[in-house]
């Protein structure tokens, strides 16, 4: 194959076994990836994982699927901009060329909004189930116009958009303001996200709904726009970086806005120093403020995907993968934690591998990539002892985890947990190690803080008015009462001194 703008590295071993004297079916896993780290499926993050998929489709299906893969790869194409020029011409001449030979083809897209959607109309047009590892484009959730893709994001924007809606109603909270903080956004979330999260709430929900984009390293700008959020709103959303949350929180309290009358609702997918940052209020004291913060965020609530649990798989599974990732250059931190949207292509591979499985030995077709997709739907799968869902609408349902932190310790502790599976929205309480409900504390109150303070934001409610003004009044006469009693009082200790020394010189 004569490669020019772009890196095709195939990888095939035709495996010479049989079961039940059926030839074993060609399968061609086709991947789309980006150099660098500059998405959440960059080629460091995706690449040891889809070689262990490799690894352990082979070894599982050695008898019935021929299984090879193909990276379509430029290690000078960085950004998901550059890709979307690209996407479109590499798939379709990648498929022409391979076409005649007849594999069965899945395509991974590598989770960029502008190539997912041109990638979903190549799929359509050729049948061909398309997986989508990250968050994305919005538009192909309409399944009618792509009915080959699933996504598999270990969270849809949708779903997130869902889950947040549901926790403000749950405290009628109907004023918000989001502030957007898109330094460090190493991985290209924040900003996608605060905008479907700004427009979802005003036009899906009907959520009245403030945006500001802020500098948390910059006092005076930060000060400038949480002034801003004091007079329209005491409900505050945070999304950015987790390192940039803490200066946000800190300058909150110095506004005087973590008195109880606010909350604050941070959103934290996943623990990563390295690519999200950690959201957390403790320093070792380097700055001398930890107490100050560990106070302000008893004002915070944190949205988070629900962790993936540790099974004897996962653990296995997890070891394999670091040492593939030093292969592509990236050594993980010792805490560190798996990506879990580089992790959806695992589970992608697992999925449709079981789909084609049960096709197979029921003798119907694999190139039908609309069918197929269609079968993936409205289950639930269980991957290295994980449940994954895929909704009716071939989407993978999320489950969430709202957190504060613990009043005496201040670490984070579970309160609530949400998950949704196909239209059945589920809300659980969370229960401690000890099987106590862990119970929401509300700072400096016994309830959550209201959505407007009973004189409005700014104090400047009529009846508030005529109240401050009765009050003012009672204050003015209740003073002027206490003047004329001292006087009188005085007056008549005056005259009596003044009466008895003149009867005493008589």
């Amino acid at each position: 194959m004569e490669i020019h703008a772009f890196t095709i590295n195939i990888f095939f071993t035709a495996l010479i076994l049989t079961v039940s004297a059926a030839a074993p079916v060609d399968v061609v896993l086709v991947e789309f990836l980006l150099s660098g780290q500059k998405t959440a499926t960059s080629l460091q993050f995706s690449a040891p994982t889809l070689d262990c998929v490799e690894e352990d489709l082979k070894a599982k299906y050695s008898g019935i699927f021929n299984i090879s893969r193909v990276r379509i790869f430029d290690q000078n194409i960085t950004t998901c901009d550059q890709l979307s020029q690209k996407s479109s011409f590499w798939a379709t001449r990648f498929y022409y060329r391979e076409v005649q030979n007849n594999p069965v083809m899945i395509f991974f897209a590598a989770g960029c909004n502008n190539a997912e959607a041109s990638l979903g109309s190549l799929a359509r047009a050729w049948n061909k189930p398309l997986m989508i590892p990250v968050n994305g484009d919005p538009s192909v959730a309409n399944k009618k116009r792509y009915p080959t893709v699933t996504r598999i994001s270990p969270f849809i924007q949708e779903d997130l958009n869902s889950a947040m809606h549901r926790l403000l109603r749950m405290f009628y909270w109907n004023n918000v303001t989001i502030l957007c903080d898109d330094a460090d956004d190493h991985l290209a979330l924040f900003a996608p996200m605060c905008l479907a999260l700004y427009d979802s709430l005003r036009l899906a929900y009907n959520i009245s709904c403030s945006r500001f984009y802020v500098n948390a390293s910059n006092a005076d700008d930060l000060q400038h726009y949480l002034e801003e959020a004091k007079s329209i709103s005491r409900v505050i959303l945070l999304i950015g970086h987790g390192s940039r949350i803490r200066p946000i929180m800190l300058g909150a309290a110095k506004a005087g806005m973590t008195n109880g009358e606010y909350v604050y609702i941070a959103v934290e997918l996943y623990p990563s120093r390295k690519q999200l940052g950690t959201l957390q209020w403790y320093t070792d004291n380097k700055d001398g403020q930890d107490e100050a913060a560990k106070t302000a965020f008893r004002s915070l609530l944190k949205v988070s995907l629900r962790p993936t649990e540790r099974t004897t798989e996962y653990l296995n599974f997890m070891d394999r993968l670091k040492n593939r990732a030093t292969n592509y250059g990236y050594f993980f931190g010792p805490d560190e934690a798996l990506n879990p949207f580089a992790l959806s292509y695992y589970y992608a591979a697992a999925i449709w591998f079981q789909v084609m499985n049960e096709t197979v030995s029921k003798g119907n077709n694999l190139q039908d990539g609309v069918a197929l997709s269609r079968l993936i739907r409205g289950r639930t799968y269980d991957v290295m002892g994980h449940t994954v869902a895929i909704n009716w609408n071939g989407d993978r349902d999320a489950q969430w985890i709202i957190s504060q932190t613990d009043p005496s310790t201040g670490d984070f502790r579970p309160i609530l947990e949400q998950a949704t599976f196909n239209g059945v929205y589920n809300l659980t309480r969370s229960y401690g190690s000890d099987g106590t409900e862990q119970r929401i504390v509300w700072y400096n109150s016994n309830h959550a803080p209201l959505n407007e303070p009973r004189c409005g934001y700014r104090g400047l409610k009529e009846e508030c008015k005529a109240e401050s003004f009765a009050i003012s009044a009672m204050i003015v006469g209740i003073t002027v009462t206490v003047v004329l009693v001292v006087g009188l009082l005085i007056t008549l200790i005056v005259l009596r001194k003044s009466i008895w020394e003149a009867l005493r010189r008589a």
